[in-house]
């Protein structure tokens, strides 16, 4: 099932980051370490391949979902350490360049390379898969404005101002998306999938500024 498969995506990513990055940031000129801070970056690795596998579900089988997972995350920390940060030199706390658009453009990548699947009917929602996503909804709001202020020291002014922007951000995004919803959807009834993707629009959005 997909909850289970973005179990393993999650674990395995996490340990693969955990030894990607370091290679690429002094290509292990020194002993890898682990503590605190390197469990968020690996964490946020895995956020990004997360985003990737879930254009292609339904798409790939379980071999192929641990390729997708051993490929992403060594390009994803070679294009964070030694494009993003060491080239361009830039400052994304939020995670919107680094995490989130990676992830996009890998999985429209993979999905080009892949191609149209001959039987669509796994990409269909169903009722269990609707109801786990109304529950990560709920957690994507109890954990988005810790997910931007996550690299930020804690009790800091900056950190402080990155969660309560945050918070705003989400509530602005999901008020439109129900004052939208009914516009765009037909018999003019607030679409749950609208509801759902404006918490991910608003802290996708606050993460780039």
């Amino acid at each position: 099932s997909a909850a289970g498969l973005t179990l393993f995506v999650t674990c395995y990513g996490v340990e693969l980051a955990l030894l990607a990055e370091p290679l690429f940031e002094d290509f292990w000129a020194s002993r890898v370490k682990v503590d605190y801070a390197k469990l968020i970056d690996a964490n946020f690795a895995v956020a990004s391949i997360l985003i990737s596998f879930g254009g292609l579900l339904g798409k790939i089988n379980p071999p192929q979902i641990w390729l997708l997972v051993t490929l992403e995350a060594i390009a994803y920390s070679a294009h964070k350490r030694l494009i993003l940060m060491k080239w361009l030199d830039i400052l994304d706390v939020g995670g919107t360049i680094i995490i989130h658009m990676f992830g996009a453009y890998f999985g429209l990548a993979a999905a080009m390379v892949v191609g149209k699947p001959a039987d669509s009917r796994r990409e269909k929602p169903s009722l269990t898969s609707d109801i786990l996503s109304l529950i990560g909804t709920s957690f994507l709001w109890l954990y988005w404005p810790s997910f931007v202020a996550g690299s930020l020291k804690p009790g800091t002014l900056d950190a402080q101002r990155a969660a309560v922007n945050t918070v705003l951000a989400l509530l602005g995004a999901t008020v439109t998306t129900f004052g939208l919803s009914p516009v765009f959807t037909p018999g003019a009834r607030l679409s749950p999938a609208h509801a759902q993707n404006s918490t991910l629009a608003g802290g996708v959005a606050i993460g780039a500024v």
